[in-house]
């Protein structure tokens, strides 16, 4: 495959595309996005596992005793 075949220049990565994600803020607080998308995640485990936290720590495929600590640390509830 040659430069040619792939259809001209590639847009400046800033030029937003039809397929391109929204552009990012200036800072990432990546901790506290990580733990808001584990909340959902989890939250989401448990809702579909009817409250039963075994049935949702298989189905996030991690231990029942890491699902309490981390519900322990969030105060009980996602």
């Amino acid at each position: 495959m040659l430069p040619a075949d792939l259809g001209g220049p590639l847009p400046p990565s800033d030029t937003p595309s039809a397929t391109s994600e929204p552009p990012l803020p200036e800072t990432l607080p990546l901790l506290a996005l990580t733990e808001a998308y584990q909340r959902r995640v989890v939250r989401a485990a448990l809702e579909r596992a009817r409250w039963n936290r075994n049935e949702a720590a298989a189905t996030l495929g991690v231990s029942r005793q890491w699902l309490h600590r981390l519900l322990s640390r969030w105060g009980g509830e996602p």
